[in-house]
């Protein structure tokens, strides 16, 4: 009976000193008062961009809410968002951010310094990396005649859909600097006022995410324009100097355009260029064929491409059977004031063996292209060609 009374009591003194020490622990917490929570920052949306990151939240209809501080990097930097009554879309742009892995937190407090439980959000931000691992778009460029003088540059854009379009800048035939931005699902662009053998550069833009704050442009890509098309000269293809400007490949446009003649219909036996009225005829020896029957102030003209500013010399390829002296073949290049009076000595053979002469003569021509015109100055001789060689000192 003592014994059962003894534990009763050690029970009770146990109890006793149980409760005071967890009342000793809830009156450290009562001694601190009552600990608020404003609320959170729900919603967090994180869109990357260059650099930089757009940071999108909503709070609740806390009216102490006062404002919202923003870290990352390991809480080493902040960034501190004033929050307005009745407003509860937020978003915040962070700049200068280092391209890599990031991690935000944000934590809204009100106007008694209390503060809400932490939101994070983590994503990406891009840059220089990302950008040199950028593909350019493939192309290729075609000229098509469209009645103007240059024609239309027509690009084929490939790899078209894989990226967010293109932005193409060039130089204009008015040395005016233009910028044409191509949409994505463009595969042909068409430009009318280039200017020839200037340079063109493009770059392929593209989002590394599909609603990204910022579109990327790949590293751009220069190219030089072709040279001006030849539409005029025989078969499109200019001729060239230093060279030979062969007699035959007179320009096309018929009589009055890629050259004069006084009479109509072809005098000549040549099979080439037989449907103008140009009078060609197949020579004997020498050389593939003679331009005769010529009279005086007929003309022929000729598209050249001047390779090489330099100084030149000029054989002629010609017959002049019946020794005439005093006419000439007169050259003439179209922007110039210089001319060539070119004739040769009397030839050995017939008035179909095309000999070659040094007319000594010489003209500075600078790089570019010509229309080089052949005026009929009473020649009395048949054409061939005329070879320009470079002078070298």
């Amino acid at each position: 009976m003592f014994m059962k009374l003894e534990y009763f009591i050690l029970g009770v003194l146990l109890f006793l000193v149980s409760c005071s020490k967890m009342n000793d622990l809830h009156q450290e917490y009562l001694d601190q008062g009552e600990i608020i929570y404003p609320g959170k920052a729900d919603s967090v949306q994180l869109i990357s961009g260059n650099q930089r990151v757009l940071l999108k939240w909503q709070t609740n209809a806390d009216p102490k809410l006062r404002e919202c501080l923003i870290y990352w990097n390991n809480r080493a930097d902040s960034l501190v968002v004033s929050l307005e009554k009745g407003v509860y879309k937020w978003e915040a742009i962070i700049e200068d951010l280092e391209e890599g892995d990031y991690l935000f937190e944000l934590i809204n407090y009100d106007a008694e310094g209390n503060n809400s439980i932490v939101s994070e959000q983590s994503g990406y931000v891009y840059g220089e990396k990302y950008r040199n691992r950028l593909q350019n778009r493939l192309v290729s460029i075609s000229i098509d005649q469209d009645g103007s003088e240059l024609g239309a540059l027509n690009f084929h854009w490939q790899m078209v859909g894989v990226d967010d379009g293109v932005i193409l800048n060039y130089i204009n035939g008015n040395d005016e600097a233009v910028t044409v931005s191509i949409p994505a699902d463009v595969e042909h662009t068409i430009i009318t006022d280039w200017k020839p053998k200037s340079v063109f550069s493009y770059s392929t833009l593209y989002m590394p995410e599909e609603d990204a704050l910022d579109t990327f442009a790949a590293n751009p890509v220069s190219v030089e324009f072709p040279s001006a098309p030849a539409w005029s000269a025989y078969n499109s293809i200019a001729q060239t100097i230093p060279g030979t400007i062969d007699g035959v490949y007179f320009d096309v446009g018929g009589n009055g355009a890629g050259y004069y003649d006084s009479t109509s219909g072809n005098s000549g036996d040549a099979v080439i260029r037989d449907e103008e009225d140009v009078d060609v005829g197949n020579a004997v020896s020498g050389w593939p064929y003679i331009i005769g029957w010529i009279a005086n102030g007929e003309w022929l003209n000729y598209t050249v491409d001047v390779l090489e500013t330099a100084t030149y010399e000029v054989d002629l390829a010609y017959v002049n059977n019946g020794g005439n002296v005093g006419g000439a073949f007169v050259v003439s290049f179209d922007g110039m004031d210089k001319e060539l009076r070119l004739w040769g000595p009397k030839t050995s053979g017939g008035s179909r063996d095309v000999e070659i002469t040094e007319t000594g003569q010489t003209i500075e021509l600078q790089e570019g292209r010509y229309t080089m015109k052949v005026t009929m100055d009473n020649p009395g001789m048949n054409l061939s060609a005329f070879i320009f060689k470079k002078v070298t000192e």
